[in-house]
């Protein structure tokens, strides 16, 4: 994880992004926070359903993955699985498999994750090396501060409103969001 702090790494992680942010640029607030992941997984392996706050490409090195993604059309829907998955809870996923849509990559090939799509990833048998080049937008930075906060209160059984609710308390949620973090000493640039 975050082989961007190599300076060759950087390099490489800036220069696929910058091709990309022009694409970005307009949508979001533009790209912070860039980062670089390097997979090497096992054979015939699955990476469980799960959600990622932040945008990606996953570019394949060697092998084949075959990534899923639920696209579900139902706000409310989605908003409920969103909320399961952060209290910790199982994702519907009979609702996921009906909803999903693959894409198969393979060495030479990536694919674009957005930020709140769930999504899992099954390789094939042999070897698989992917990079995956993560990136931050201040808007998905504001989504996950109001997630963590209400993961928080869920864990009280607290019901909360999801983002969006009220900008209001959405502000109140980011702001008390970060100072938790500056205090638990798990902020980091991200969340600073």
């Amino acid at each position: 994880r975050d082989v961007q702090q190599l300076p060759e790494y950087a390099r490489l992680v800036n220069q696929c992004l910058d091709e990309a942010a022009q694409y970005v640029a307009g949508r979001e607030g533009g790209m912070k926070n860039r980062a670089g992941y390097i997979f090497v997984t096992a054979p015939a392996s699955t990476t469980p359903m799960h959600y990622d706050a932040e945008h990606s490409f996953l570019l394949q090195v060697c092998g084949t993955k075959h990534v899923f993604f639920a696209d579900l059309d139902d706000p409310i829907v989605k908003e409920q699985q969103l909320q399961r998955y952060y209290r910790g809870e199982p994702l519907d996923t009979d609702l996921m498999h009906q909803h999903a849509k693959e894409t198969t990559i393979q060495a030479g090939e990536g694919v674009y994750i957005p930020s709140y799509i769930p999504h899992w990833v099954v390789t094939e048998q042999g070897l698989s090396i992917s990079f995956s080049i993560p990136f931050y937008t201040p808007y998905a930075e504001k989504l996950e501060l109001i997630n963590l906060f209400n993961m928080r209160l869920g864990r009280f059984k607290v019901r909360t409103k999801p983002a969006g609710g009220s900008p209001i308390m959405d502000q109140s949620k980011i702001a008390l969001s970060r100072a938790w973090l500056r205090m638990s000493g798990k902020a980091n640039k991200t969340w600073a």
